[in-house]
């Protein structure tokens, strides 16, 4: 295991909870009650895109550190979850004439976030 400092451990806990909090959305989304309904403010397009993008933006912070293929694998996904981050980000700024609709932005959000945290839980464990 190959593990340099504080960020590949934030990483890690980001990781986690980034799927954690997608098994939840997709439950809840899915008819599921899993009974904690203080995350329900998450289940919005919007809240989701700023925690996407910040997580994005976070791996991209985190493969830079990473050597050959894997670098460019999690910069591929980071990649993809600043755009689709921004998007409604910046339709609520008025900067985009459209956005994604919130029935499929939600579903499309909590899979880039199990796909975020997969990244980051695979640049913690050096694999």
């Amino acid at each position: 295991m190959v593990v340099t400092g504080p960020k590949k451990t934030i990483g890690l806990i980001m990781g986690i909870l980034f799927i954690l909090v997608s098994i939840y959305i997709l439950g809840s989304t899915f008819g599921l009650n899993i009974g904690l309904e203080f995350l329900d403010f998450i289940v919005q397009t919007i809240v989701l895109a700023w925690i996407v993008l910040v997580g994005a933006v976070f791996l991209v912070i985190d493969a830079i550190t990473e050597l050959g293929s894997k670098r460019m694998r999690s910069l591929l996904a980071a990649l993809i979850g600043i755009l689709l981050g921004l998007v409604p980000v910046l339709h609520s700024f008025g900067i985009l004439p459209f956005t994604i609709p919130d029935i499929f932005g939600v579903v499309v959000y909590a899979l880039v976030m199990i796909i975020l945290g997969g990244f980051l839980i695979w640049d913690f464990t050096g694999g």
